[in-house]
Formats: C-alpha cells, structure tokens, sequence
C-alpha cells in the first residue's frame, strides 16, 4: 500500500480495487520446508537406511535468549503428506520469535492395516532430538508445543498423553496446537482398522489425563473424519482432568479447512490469529498479533465528493463558524464538533471513519504530517477527477463536467468484463453525470444515478423510496440526496450481491458550493454514518462477512479560508490535495 510519508497521485484507488480481488494473498506450500535442515534419525527402510530430516524455521533477528519452540507434523493418514503444509505457520510464528520445527516421518503401507507404530516412534525422536538441541537453538525446554493437522494432529495429541505417559514430562511438549486432528482411534474413531484392540496404545482421547498439555483445537462442523461430539468429548475430558483446552469450530467447514489454500486464506487466518492468542495466554509471546487479513473477494468503493483533507484530519474548521456560512449559533457548534485535540475532533466529526482506520485499516493524506495524496489532471474539479480515479490515469481530454461518454476505460468497466465478475459489478452515485462517467452504454454496467428511479430490491421498499424522492424538495436537479443513494446501495447488496459496488455520494461539495458549512459539516457527519450502515451490512451477510474491503476518498480537494473552502479549481491551492482511506478484509 501507499507509505504514510509518500506522495501519490489519485491512480491508486482503481490498483487497490483489482489488487483486492486478483491478488493471491498466500503461496502454495514449497517443495521443501525453507530454514534449516537437519537429519534428526536414520532407520532401516527397505533394507536401506535413510535419514529422516527435520526443517527448522527461526526468528529474525535471532537472539541468544531462550525461546518457544513449536513442532509440526503434517496431515495425510499416515500413509501421505510431506513437511511443508505449516510452512505459513512457522513462517509467521518465527516472526513472534517462536522457533519452529517441520518434522519428516515415516509414513505406512496404504494397502496394509499395519498400526501408526514407524509413525509414533518417529514422532517422538524428534521430540527428543529438539529437547537435546534446546542449547543450539536457544528454545526453552519448558516451553515447547507439539502441533498437527489430522494424523500429524493425531502425532502431536500422541506424544501429550500417551508418550508423555512413557516417557514423563521430561520429555513431553508444554502444550497442543490441534488441527482437526484424528485424535480418538478407538471403536467409534477414525483409524480404528489399524489400530483395532490395540487402540489405547494410539488413541489420545482415551488416555487423558492430569498431566495433558493445555491445548487448543480447531474442527470443521461438517468434517466427515470427526465428528463435533469427538471434538467436544476431548474438550470435556480435559477439563475434567483439569486441563485448560479450548475447542473452535468452524461452521459449515469440512477437513483440511484450516489449510492456506483454502477459500483464499480466511480460515487459515482465523486459526493462526486464535494459535498466537493461545500461546500469549500461556505467557509465551507477548503484544498483539501481527496476522495480515485474509485477502478481499469484494470490493465497496466509496467517494465523499470534495470533502477536504483539512476537515478529514483535523475536524471542524472553527474559523468558518460564521453566520455567513450557516451557522448562527457558534457555540453550539463549538460543543458539537470543538474537541482539545485535533484527533478527538475528527473523531467528533467522522467517529466510524476513524474507527475503522484505526481498528484494522489505513488512511494517508494528512498534509501536516507530509502524507500527500493528490491528484495529477491540472483541472482539480469532479469529471476529471473521477476519471483519474476510476482509470488510473489524467486525461487532458476530459476538461469539463458535460455529460460525455468518457473514452477511457474504468475499473469498474475492465472488471466487468472479466468472466468471474462479469454482470457482478454496480455503482450507485448521487450525482447523474456518472453514467457517461462510468460509460455504461459500452461497460453495461448498471449505473443508477442522480434522481433516477430505484428498481433493484422488494418492491414496497423501492415504491417508498421512489415516492419519497419524487415529493421531496430537490435542492438540486442533478444530485440526489445521498441517503436515498445509500439506501438503493444496501437494497442492491442484499438483492443482487455484487462483488464490486461503487457509491457515490455527492451532498458535500454541493453544500460547499452553496457556502453552507453547517450542512457541509452534518452532511460530512451522515455520510459517516452511510458508511457505517453500509458495512453492517456487509457484515450481516455471509457473502460479504469478513470478506469484504472498503476503500474511501474524494475526486479532489478545496481551497482555504471563509471563500476559498467554497470551491476548487487549479486557481486554489489546495484543491489538488486529497485522502484515501481503506478498512475490512485484505
């Protein structure tokens, strides 16, 4: 993303909206582990020896303090698999200065009933190999996990109960990282035909006891291997025996969900975000996490059209708080919008806004602190800067507000043209120049614009939208109230559920032009709570709940001072400064 000190021209808005949406946010597993490798065993395999590695991923930059360590086996019945599923997960632990261990095991006949024995034993000698290296690797024996995914689930569970039960807690893991794992193999569990009447020798759910490792476990409520009630028998054991263990299901997800690859890295980043929550309240690690979101599938794109940078960072402008301007009782006003600081102000002002930013997103244009955003086109006023903005690029050509098709292509238009997102794109806007902004006669999008009637969503809720819009006063010809714009927005959403919706949203630059900073302020204030209204609905539906970015900004900027802040144009300084704010998913 841009970098808070750097300047950037208005192009990044159309690069964010295909970033979120075409960018892989991880990479597939490497064919080996990266990090060190080591040889922790050699057996007899085939009637030839053969070493088995183990890969260890560690913190940068390394320090000579003891340190957490976590050991990973991988998924794959026993009988598949290979180091290198937890290749994200060592990756990012090793950031939270854990160090991490991928181990190779020897994997059994799939045409055989043979028990997971070879499996076991290899488990734990590399336990035992990490405890007799806790020295070389500045890990603090005291403080080692054993983790896994399905039978590595089952290795790590193995060597916290059953092993640590032979071997005493000299040599057992601190605690469990359980990716569904295949840990009851008993009569009713998953690998019972290997282990048949032998199963309390492999089964960890059966032998649990005091001495388990606490230990956290993630299952998918439609895995076909295990079963929830496995899932929470495990977890009521434990507490029986006295032992902290905490299971989180995943509604509606099967085996393996918890994998990188799967529906683009959201689960795994639920499960790695509740591992690093797990490993603080241990006191192993300590602040908050620094897990990236899961990249977007959607994409709100959002524009307050001429909102300042000025009111944006620093608040209400008490200067302007003149009769001339609206406002006939400043002190009200100083109540409402006059904070000590300019922080608490433009918290005062935009309070979901800078919410958001500051719970997980970004936001740059504050020109006191030299994070400049600008736009480039030399005309500093709407066509040409929406043009800017959706196309990446100025056009010399496009030089006024006239309703002419633009030549050049949109985001919006290049991303409906793309077959997975095809008939998936739409744009509610309050100003009705948009349509030959957005050319929806060569982009066929759907461009609902201006005092345009409303058709998408239930009919009695269009029918009083359009009757209320019809026998409103109409403050001006061309921009329609921007409620009314948000509210046919969010009936959009729910009906038709676009992966990429743009709104917006004009009552600002209108006020401004009008020289009322009263309504210019509240109008700033509502759209704030537009947006607001606009993610909980996102958030409301499961298509767009935790998958969904917002991206914020204005087409330009304004001039300064009780006239200047009124309008914009390449004759006031200030007009070619503006923000841009992104939040949500990715």
């Amino acid at each position: 993303m841009l970098a808070p000190q750097s300047p950037a021209c208005l192009l990044f808005p159309a690069f964010f909206i295909v970033a979120w949406l075409q960018t892989n946010c991880f990479s597939v597993a490497h064919a080996l582990p990266p990090g060190q490798e080591e040889i922790y065993k050699t057996v007899e395999d085939e009637s030839a020896a053969r070493q088995l590695r183990i890969f260890i991923s560690r913190p940068k930059p390394d320090t000579d303090a003891k340190k957490p360590a976590v050991i990973f086996f991988h998924g794959g019945g026993w009988v598949g698999g290979k180091p290198g599923q937890f290749d994200e997960h060592a990756a990012y632990l090793s950031t939270r200065g854990v160090v991490c261990f991928q181990v190779e095991y020897r994997l059994l006949d799939k045409s055989s009933n043979e028990p997971p024995k070879a499996c076991c034993e290899d488990a734990v000698d590399a336990l035992k190999w990490v405890i007799a290296n806790c020295e070389k690797y500045q890990v603090d024996p005291t403080r080692i996990a054993t983790a896994g995914g399905s039978a590595g689930g089952h290795l790590a569970s193995y060597l916290g109960t059953i092993a640590r039960q032979q071997v005493g807690e000299q040599e057992a893991p601190a605690a469990m990282l359980l990716f569904n794992p295949v840990y009851d193999n008993g009569p009713d569990g998953w690998g019972y035909k290997r282990t048949g009447n032998d199963y309390l020798k492999y089964s960890p759910l059966h032998n649990i006891d005091k001495g388990t490792p606490p230990n956290i476990v993630f299952l998918g409520t439609q895995d076909k291997l295990i079963p929830v009630q496995t899932g929470e028998t495990f977890k009521s054991d434990c507490e029986a025996a006295g032992v902290t263990s905490q299971l989180i299901l995943f509604e509606g997800e099967g085996h393996g969900f918890f994998n990188v690859d799967r529906k683009r890295g959201r689960p795994f980043t639920k499960t790695l975000v509740a591992c690093d929550q797990f490993l603080q309240k241990l006191g192993w690690i300590q602040g908050a996490h620094t897990v990236e979101p899961a990249i977007a599938d959607n994409v709100v794109l959002i524009t307050l059209d001429g909102l300042r940078s000025e009111e944006v960072f620093s608040g209400a402008d008490p200067r302007l708080f003149l009769p001339e301007l609206g406002i006939e009782d400043a002190d009200a006003f100083k109540q409402e919008y006059v904070r000590k600081s300019p922080q608490e102000q433009r918290r005062a002002l935009l309070p979901f806004l800078w919410h958001k930013t500051s719970e997980d997103g970004w936001i740059a244009g504050e020109i006191g602190s030299g994070s400049l955003v600008k736009v480039t086109n030399g005309r500093y006023f709407s066509y040409p800067g929406y043009n800017e903005l959706l196309t990446g690029a100025a056009d010399d050509r496009v030089d006024s507000n006239a309703k002419k098709y633009n030549q050049n292509v949109t985001v919006l238009e290049w991303l409906n043209s793309q077959t997975e997102l095809a008939g998936s794109v739409a744009a509610y806007c309050s100003w009705d120049v948009f349509p030959f902004i957005i050319n929806d006669r060569r982009s066929h999008i759907g461009v609902n614009a201006g005092w345009a009637s409303l058709k998408v969503g239930p009919r009695p809720a269009t029918e009083n939208l359009n009757f209320i819009a019809d026998n409103l006063f109409h403050e001006w010809d061309g921009v329609r109230y921007d409620s009314l714009t948000a509210a046919g927005a969010i009936l959009h959403l729910k009906e038709k559920k676009p992966r990429v919706l743009y709104v917006s949203l004009g009552e600002t630059d209108d006020w401004a032009h009008a020289g009322r900073y009263d309504r210019y302020l509240l109008t700033a204030r509502q759209n704030d709570n537009l947006i607001k209204t606009l993610w909980e609905t996102t958030q409301s539906l499961e298509q767009y709940r935790d998958r969904t970015a917002f991206i914020i900004t204005t087409d330009h900027g304004r001039g300064d001072g009780r006239e200047g802040w009124k309008n914009h144009s390449v004759d006031l300084p200030g007009s070619e400064y503006i923000w841009i704010a992104a939040f949500g998913a990715g």
